[in-house]
């Protein structure tokens, strides 16, 4: 094929639908980044990683009787595990976001301001998230000229 017939190609390539291509095929990856930033590293504000929610005094008692995950080191979202197992990415046109579809989300923990901007990636998790989709979308380039 002509050079010019390729760049002409590469022009007329939806970058939005390459990335959200690669980002479809690296799903867990990019839930497990937001997962880690919660559970191991306290981010309950994507805006405000450095900012940790500590649980209140018998709060931390009944995780520690209760919950499947114990960490009490600080709020992580995580008690038995049935939030972090219903994360999911809702695709857009230009983006995609992280949510869940636990009742929790929806009916308990999302209106609190504090919890608000717990779903989605910091820069450092968004630094790595580059990395994990780089080769993806250099292949999914290729195969689309």
């Amino acid at each position: 094929m002509r050079i010019d017939k390729k760049i002409q190609r590469l022009q007329n390539i939806d970058l939005h639908t390459v990335i959200n291509d690669a980002a479809r095929d690296k799903e867990d990856q990019i839930l497990q980044l937001n997962q880690d930033q919660m559970y191991e590293e306290g981010v309950m504000d994507i805006t405000r990683p450095r900012n940790k929610l500590k649980y209140a005094p018998g709060t931390i008692i009944q995780k520690r009787k209760k919950a499947t995950f114990k960490r009490t080191s600080h709020i992580t979202l995580r008690w038995f595990g049935d939030f972090y197992d219903k994360m999911k990415i809702i695709f857009f046109k230009k983006e995609f976001v992280i949510a869940s579809t636990d009742l929790k989300w929806a009916n308990w923990l999302e209106p609190q301001d504090r919890f608000a901007k717990a779903l989605g990636l910091t820069e450092k998790s968004m630094k790595r998230l580059r990395e994990i989709l780089k080769l993806q979308i250099v292949k999914k380039l290729k195969q689309r000229l």
